[in-house]
Protein backbone atom coordinates (compact mmCIF):
# COMPACT_ATOMS: atom_id res chain seq x y z
CA UNK A 1 0.00 0.00 0.00
CA UNK A 2 0.75 3.26 -0.62
CA UNK A 3 1.10 6.63 1.74
CA UNK A 4 -2.24 7.96 0.22
CA UNK A 5 -3.99 4.10 0.85
CA UNK A 6 -2.48 4.32 4.85
CA UNK A 7 -4.10 8.13 5.03
CA UNK A 8 -7.55 6.98 3.53
CA UNK A 9 -7.33 3.97 6.29
CA UNK A 10 -6.62 6.17 9.23
CA UNK A 11 -8.96 8.75 7.55
CA UNK A 12 -11.95 7.49 9.63
CA UNK A 13 -10.30 6.89 12.99
CA UNK A 14 -9.17 10.25 12.76
CA UNK A 15 -12.10 11.75 12.66
CA UNK A 16 -14.37 10.28 15.03
CA UNK A 17 -11.49 10.49 17.88
CA UNK A 18 -11.53 14.30 16.66
CA UNK A 19 -15.51 14.24 16.97
CA UNK A 20 -15.40 12.20 20.53
CA UNK A 21 -12.57 14.95 21.77
CA UNK A 22 -14.97 18.22 20.82
CA UNK A 23 -18.01 16.59 21.47
CA UNK A 24 -17.16 15.87 25.09
CA UNK A 25 -17.65 18.28 28.48
CA UNK A 26 -15.08 19.70 29.55
CA UNK A 27 -15.38 19.99 33.68
CA UNK A 28 -13.38 22.85 35.00
CA UNK A 29 -11.06 21.79 37.93
CA UNK A 30 -11.77 22.87 41.35
CA UNK A 31 -9.39 25.48 42.98
CA UNK A 32 -8.16 23.67 46.71
CA UNK A 33 -10.25 25.23 49.31
CA UNK A 34 -7.97 27.07 51.39
CA UNK A 35 -8.12 26.72 55.43
CA UNK A 36 -9.64 29.35 57.20
CA UNK A 37 -7.23 32.15 58.29
CA UNK A 38 -6.72 32.47 61.42
CA UNK A 39 -6.71 35.90 63.18
CA UNK A 40 -3.39 35.71 63.57
CA UNK A 41 -2.84 35.77 59.70
CA UNK A 42 -5.45 37.82 58.67
CA UNK A 43 -3.93 40.83 61.16
CA UNK A 44 -0.36 39.83 59.69
CA UNK A 45 -1.62 40.17 56.16
CA UNK A 46 -3.13 43.20 56.59
CA UNK A 47 -0.41 44.95 58.12
CA UNK A 48 1.56 43.87 55.27
CA UNK A 49 -0.70 45.34 53.05
CA UNK A 50 -1.03 48.73 55.31
CA UNK A 51 3.15 49.04 55.00
CA UNK A 52 2.84 48.21 51.20
CA UNK A 53 0.01 51.09 50.83
CA UNK A 54 1.94 53.75 52.73
CA UNK A 55 5.05 52.78 51.02
CA UNK A 56 3.49 53.44 47.48
CA UNK A 57 2.21 56.50 49.15
CA UNK A 58 4.63 59.17 48.51
CA UNK A 59 4.06 61.53 51.57
CA UNK A 60 4.07 58.85 54.02
CA UNK A 61 7.35 56.90 51.86
CA UNK A 62 9.87 58.34 54.54
CA UNK A 63 7.54 57.86 57.47
CA UNK A 64 7.16 53.98 57.18
CA UNK A 65 9.79 52.99 57.86
CA UNK A 66 11.09 56.68 59.91
CA UNK A 67 14.41 57.86 58.58
CA UNK A 68 15.99 61.29 59.40
CA UNK A 69 15.32 63.91 61.94
CA UNK A 70 12.22 61.42 62.86
CA UNK A 71 13.97 58.83 63.24
CA UNK A 72 16.14 59.92 65.48
CA UNK A 73 13.55 62.03 67.61
CA UNK A 74 11.56 58.28 67.89
CA UNK A 75 15.20 57.03 68.97
CA UNK A 76 15.63 59.28 71.59
CA UNK A 77 11.85 59.21 72.76
CA UNK A 78 12.02 55.71 73.16
CA UNK A 79 15.15 55.65 74.52
CA UNK A 80 14.22 58.00 77.23
CA UNK A 81 11.19 56.09 78.06
CA UNK A 82 12.50 52.91 78.30
CA UNK A 83 15.38 54.11 81.03
CA UNK A 84 12.61 55.82 82.99
CA UNK A 85 11.11 52.40 83.12
CA UNK A 86 14.06 50.97 83.72
CA UNK A 87 14.86 53.36 86.66
CA UNK A 88 11.71 52.69 88.32
CA UNK A 89 11.70 49.26 88.50
CA UNK A 90 15.05 49.67 90.15
CA UNK A 91 15.65 52.66 92.05
CA UNK A 92 11.80 53.13 93.36
CA UNK A 93 11.25 56.11 94.03
CA UNK A 94 14.38 58.04 93.35
CA UNK A 95 13.26 57.85 89.70
CA UNK A 96 9.75 58.69 90.40
CA UNK A 97 8.00 61.98 89.23
CA UNK A 98 10.13 64.52 92.09
CA UNK A 99 13.51 62.51 91.79
CA UNK A 100 16.73 63.35 90.26
CA UNK A 101 16.58 61.04 87.83
CA UNK A 102 13.19 61.57 86.51
CA UNK A 103 14.11 65.46 86.56
CA UNK A 104 17.30 64.64 84.47
CA UNK A 105 15.74 62.96 81.79
CA UNK A 106 12.82 64.57 81.39
CA UNK A 107 15.31 67.81 80.54
CA UNK A 108 17.43 65.91 78.25
CA UNK A 109 14.10 64.77 75.90
CA UNK A 110 12.92 67.99 76.04
CA UNK A 111 15.93 69.66 75.23
CA UNK A 112 16.90 67.87 72.30
CA UNK A 113 12.94 68.50 71.50
CA UNK A 114 13.42 72.07 71.22
CA UNK A 115 16.60 71.90 69.81
CA UNK A 116 14.63 70.01 66.85
CA UNK A 117 11.52 72.31 67.22
CA UNK A 118 14.30 75.37 66.32
CA UNK A 119 14.84 73.73 63.08
CA UNK A 120 11.34 73.07 62.04
CA UNK A 121 10.94 77.02 62.51
CA UNK A 122 13.42 77.56 60.42
CA UNK A 123 12.51 74.97 57.52
CA UNK A 124 9.23 77.16 58.05
CA UNK A 125 10.44 80.50 57.58
CA UNK A 126 12.92 79.23 54.72
CA UNK A 127 9.51 78.03 52.73
CA UNK A 128 7.09 80.85 53.50
CA UNK A 129 9.15 83.63 53.54
CA UNK A 130 12.71 82.15 51.85
CA UNK A 131 14.44 83.75 54.88
CA UNK A 132 17.59 81.63 56.16
CA UNK A 133 17.87 82.21 59.76
CA UNK A 134 19.89 79.31 60.82
CA UNK A 135 19.14 79.47 64.45
CA UNK A 136 21.13 77.33 66.94
CA UNK A 137 19.33 74.70 68.49
CA UNK A 138 21.26 75.87 71.61
CA UNK A 139 18.40 78.63 71.61
CA UNK A 140 15.33 76.34 71.58
CA UNK A 141 17.29 73.80 74.71
CA UNK A 142 17.46 77.83 76.52
CA UNK A 143 13.70 78.19 75.96
CA UNK A 144 12.91 74.75 77.28
CA UNK A 145 15.16 75.69 80.34
CA UNK A 146 13.58 78.49 80.58
CA UNK A 147 9.81 76.84 80.74
CA UNK A 148 10.84 73.94 83.00
CA UNK A 149 11.88 75.69 85.53
CA UNK A 150 9.19 78.29 85.70
CA UNK A 151 6.07 76.15 84.54
CA UNK A 152 5.16 73.50 87.43
CA UNK A 153 4.14 70.18 85.96
CA UNK A 154 2.05 69.16 88.40
CA UNK A 155 -0.95 71.33 86.81
CA UNK A 156 -3.74 69.04 86.74
CA UNK A 157 -3.47 68.89 91.10
CA UNK A 158 -3.11 72.87 90.92
CA UNK A 159 -6.71 72.62 89.43
CA UNK A 160 -8.28 70.93 91.88
CA UNK A 161 -10.29 72.81 94.03
CA UNK A 162 -9.19 72.22 97.78
CA UNK A 163 -5.62 73.28 95.80
CA UNK A 164 -7.20 76.59 94.43
CA UNK A 165 -8.49 77.09 98.30
CA UNK A 166 -4.85 76.46 99.13
CA UNK A 167 -2.81 78.42 96.47
CA UNK A 168 -5.36 81.80 97.70
CA UNK A 169 -5.04 81.33 101.30
CA UNK A 170 -1.20 80.59 100.66
CA UNK A 171 -0.63 83.76 98.78
CA UNK A 172 1.21 86.09 101.99
CA UNK A 173 3.89 84.86 103.16
CA UNK A 174 2.57 85.13 106.88
CA UNK A 175 -0.74 83.48 106.13
CA UNK A 176 1.00 80.40 104.67
CA UNK A 177 3.08 80.02 108.01
CA UNK A 178 0.50 80.81 110.13
CA UNK A 179 -2.27 78.67 108.56
CA UNK A 180 0.85 75.35 108.34
CA UNK A 181 1.58 76.12 112.14
CA UNK A 182 -1.80 75.65 112.48
CA UNK A 183 -1.82 72.16 112.30
CA UNK A 184 -2.25 70.41 115.62
CA UNK A 185 0.87 67.92 116.65
CA UNK A 186 -1.06 65.81 118.84
CA UNK A 187 -3.21 62.80 117.49
CA UNK A 188 -6.88 63.79 116.51
CA UNK A 189 -9.83 61.41 117.16
CA UNK A 190 -9.72 60.84 113.16
CA UNK A 191 -6.46 59.76 112.12
CA UNK A 192 -7.52 59.25 108.39
CA UNK A 193 -8.73 63.06 108.03
CA UNK A 194 -5.13 63.98 109.75
CA UNK A 195 -3.08 62.26 107.05
CA UNK A 196 -5.62 63.03 103.83
CA UNK A 197 -5.61 66.90 104.98
CA UNK A 198 -1.55 66.83 105.31
CA UNK A 199 -1.21 64.66 102.09
CA UNK A 200 -3.64 67.01 99.95
CA UNK A 201 -1.35 70.32 101.67
CA UNK A 202 1.75 68.74 100.29
CA UNK A 203 0.36 67.71 96.83
CA UNK A 204 -0.84 71.54 95.87
CA UNK A 205 2.86 72.72 95.97
CA UNK A 206 3.85 73.81 92.52
CA UNK A 207 6.54 71.04 91.54
CA UNK A 208 9.13 72.07 89.05
CA UNK A 209 11.64 70.15 86.83
CA UNK A 210 14.46 72.93 87.74
CA UNK A 211 13.79 72.92 90.99
CA UNK A 212 13.64 68.69 90.92
CA UNK A 213 16.94 67.81 90.19
CA UNK A 214 19.45 68.25 92.84
CA UNK A 215 21.76 71.73 92.69
CA UNK A 216 24.93 69.86 93.15
CA UNK A 217 23.72 67.43 90.17
CA UNK A 218 23.40 70.13 87.70
CA UNK A 219 26.20 71.93 88.57
CA UNK A 220 28.84 69.01 88.15
CA UNK A 221 26.78 68.47 84.54
CA UNK A 222 27.43 72.07 83.59
CA UNK A 223 31.03 71.64 84.86
CA UNK A 224 31.38 68.23 82.78
CA UNK A 225 29.47 69.79 79.38
CA UNK A 226 31.94 72.80 79.31
CA UNK A 227 34.78 70.40 79.78
CA UNK A 228 33.81 68.39 77.21
CA UNK A 229 33.40 71.21 75.06
CA UNK A 230 36.90 72.97 75.76
CA UNK A 231 38.49 69.45 74.93
CA UNK A 232 37.02 68.99 71.79
CA UNK A 233 38.17 72.51 70.87
CA UNK A 234 42.13 71.33 72.05
CA UNK A 235 41.73 68.49 69.89
CA UNK A 236 40.60 70.72 66.83
CA UNK A 237 43.03 73.25 67.06
CA UNK A 238 46.25 72.87 64.39
CA UNK A 239 49.44 73.47 66.74
CA UNK A 240 51.73 74.73 63.16
CA UNK A 241 48.61 76.89 62.52
CA UNK A 242 48.70 77.94 66.66
CA UNK A 243 52.35 79.10 66.54
CA UNK A 244 51.64 80.88 63.44
CA UNK A 245 48.77 82.85 64.67
CA UNK A 246 49.93 82.83 68.43
CA UNK A 247 50.59 87.08 68.39
CA UNK A 248 46.93 87.00 66.94
CA UNK A 249 45.86 84.83 69.21
CA UNK A 250 46.90 86.97 72.49
CA UNK A 251 45.12 89.95 70.93
CA UNK A 252 42.03 88.60 70.09
CA UNK A 253 41.83 86.57 73.91
CA UNK A 254 43.00 89.81 75.71
CA UNK A 255 42.12 93.20 74.19
CA UNK A 256 38.23 92.38 73.48
CA UNK A 257 38.05 90.87 77.37
CA UNK A 258 39.80 93.36 79.12
CA UNK A 259 38.05 96.66 76.86
CA UNK A 260 34.84 95.21 77.04
CA UNK A 261 35.14 94.33 80.99
CA UNK A 262 36.55 98.28 81.43
CA UNK A 263 33.36 99.53 79.46
CA UNK A 264 30.71 97.98 81.42
CA UNK A 265 32.53 98.68 84.74
CA UNK A 266 32.51 102.61 84.41
CA UNK A 267 29.25 102.62 82.60
CA UNK A 268 27.64 100.08 85.51
CA UNK A 269 29.95 102.79 87.82
CA UNK A 270 28.04 106.03 86.35
CA UNK A 271 24.91 104.98 85.28
CA UNK A 272 23.82 102.47 87.46
CA UNK A 273 25.99 103.18 90.46
CA UNK A 274 27.71 100.16 91.07
CA UNK A 275 30.62 99.72 93.34
CA UNK A 276 34.05 99.19 90.91
CA UNK A 277 34.12 95.86 92.13
CA UNK A 278 30.80 94.98 90.95
CA UNK A 279 31.22 96.62 87.92
CA UNK A 280 34.36 94.67 86.65
CA UNK A 281 32.23 91.61 87.92
CA UNK A 282 29.36 92.24 85.45
CA UNK A 283 31.83 93.05 82.78
CA UNK A 284 33.79 89.89 83.00
CA UNK A 285 30.58 88.12 83.27
CA UNK A 286 29.12 89.77 79.85
CA UNK A 287 32.67 89.91 78.31
CA UNK A 288 33.03 86.22 78.37
CA UNK A 289 32.30 84.31 75.16
CA UNK A 290 29.57 81.29 74.49
CA UNK A 291 31.94 77.81 73.78
CA UNK A 292 28.51 76.17 73.30
CA UNK A 293 27.36 78.24 70.47
CA UNK A 294 31.54 79.02 68.58
CA UNK A 295 33.09 75.76 69.04
CA UNK A 296 30.71 73.85 67.35
CA UNK A 297 30.48 76.11 64.38
CA UNK A 298 33.95 76.22 63.91
CA UNK A 299 34.46 72.65 64.08
CA UNK A 300 31.97 72.03 61.29
CA UNK A 301 33.30 74.85 59.12
CA UNK A 302 36.55 73.24 59.14
CA UNK A 303 35.60 69.49 58.67
CA UNK A 304 34.16 70.68 55.38
CA UNK A 305 37.61 72.55 55.06
CA UNK A 306 36.59 76.42 55.14
CA UNK A 307 39.32 78.56 56.11
CA UNK A 308 41.58 75.76 57.00
CA UNK A 309 44.56 77.39 54.99
CA UNK A 310 44.68 80.20 56.76
CA UNK A 311 44.13 78.46 60.20
CA UNK A 312 40.93 80.60 60.59
CA UNK A 313 39.34 78.10 62.52
CA UNK A 314 42.18 77.35 65.16
CA UNK A 315 42.14 80.99 65.58
CA UNK A 316 38.99 81.41 66.61
CA UNK A 317 38.83 78.27 69.06
CA UNK A 318 41.52 78.88 70.31
CA UNK A 319 40.79 83.00 71.26
CA UNK A 320 37.31 81.72 72.41
CA UNK A 321 38.81 79.49 74.94
CA UNK A 322 41.45 81.50 76.41
CA UNK A 323 38.88 84.58 76.02
CA UNK A 324 36.75 82.02 78.31
CA UNK A 325 39.63 80.87 80.91
CA UNK A 326 40.25 84.66 81.60
CA UNK A 327 36.82 85.97 82.15
CA UNK A 328 36.30 83.00 84.70
CA UNK A 329 39.48 83.92 86.43
CA UNK A 330 38.39 87.39 86.31
CA UNK A 331 35.06 87.09 87.76
CA UNK A 332 36.83 84.84 90.27
CA UNK A 333 39.28 87.39 91.75
CA UNK A 334 36.19 90.24 91.76
CA UNK A 335 33.91 87.69 93.61
CA UNK A 336 36.36 87.55 96.31
CA UNK A 337 37.16 91.14 96.32
CA UNK A 338 33.29 92.12 96.43
CA UNK A 339 32.06 89.36 99.11
CA UNK A 340 35.16 89.27 101.31
CA UNK A 341 35.96 92.47 103.52
CA UNK A 342 39.27 91.24 104.66
CA UNK A 343 40.10 90.69 100.90
CA UNK A 344 42.42 93.51 99.06
CA UNK A 345 43.85 94.71 95.62
CA UNK A 346 47.47 93.92 96.56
Amino acid sequence: TTVRDYKELIKPARERALSCTYSAKIIPQKEPELPPESQFVRARRLTKESYQAMQDNPITFHCCPPEGNLARLLTFALTTFAILLAAEAVLGHRAAPGGNIFALLILILFALLGGVLVRIFDLIVHKCCKIDLRLPALLGMLVVGIFLKNVPYNMYELAQPECMDYNATSIEQDVQHQWKRSIPDEPVEDSNVQIESVTNIVNCDPRYIGHDLDPKISTMLRSICLTVILLMAGLEIDPVALWNLSGMVLRATFIPCFVECIVIAIMSNMVLGFPWTVGFLLGFVLAAVSPAVIIPCLVSLSGRGYGVEKGIPTLVIAASSADDVVAISGFGIFLGLTFFKDASMV
